[in-house]
C-alpha cells in the first residue's frame, strides 16, 4: 500500500501526501533520521547498507522486522524470534543487516 502512494487494490486508504509525511524525516537535528512509525536509512540501520536511500523500515522487540525499499519496489519481512533462549539474546543486531543485505543482492542478481 504505501509503494502505491496509499493505494491498496485499487482503494484509497491514504493520501499520497500522508504516505510522504510517513516516510520523510520527521526527527531532523536528533539522533537517527525517522518518519511517522518508520526508521529511515542512516549509517549502521537495521535495514543493510544495499537497501535503496529511500528506504524505509521499522523492527520489532522479538527480532522481527519490515524494510521496504521503494527503488526496486520491494518489501522485505523477516519473523525471528530473538527471545529464545533468553531475552538477552541480541544477535540479530548483527543478523537482520546481513540478511537484508542478501535478500537485495539475490534481488539486484535477478534483475
Amino acid at each position: 500500500m504505501t509503494l502505491n502512494y496509499g493505494s491498496y487494490r485499487g482503494t484509497r486508504i491514504l493520501s499520497p501526501d500522508s504516505v510522504e509525511l510517513m516516510t520523510e524525516n520527521q526527527t531532523r537535528g536528533l539522533n537517527s533520521p525517522r518518519g511517522l512509525g518508520w526508521a529511515l536509512k542512516d549509517k549502521g540501520w537495521q535495514g543493510g547498507e544495499l537497501i535503496s536511500e529511500r528506504a524505509y523500515g521499522h523492527t520489532g522487540f522479538t527480532g522481527t522486522s519490515l524494510f521496504i525499499d521503494p527503488g526496486r519496489e520491494v518489501a522485505i519481512i523477516l519473523l525471528t524470534n530473538r527471545v529464545h533462549p533468553t531475552r538477552e539474546n541480541t544477535k540479530i543486531l548483527k543478523a537482520r543487516p546481513v540478511i537484508h543485505d542478501k535478500v537485495i543482492s539475490l534481488i539486484d542478481e535477478l534483475l
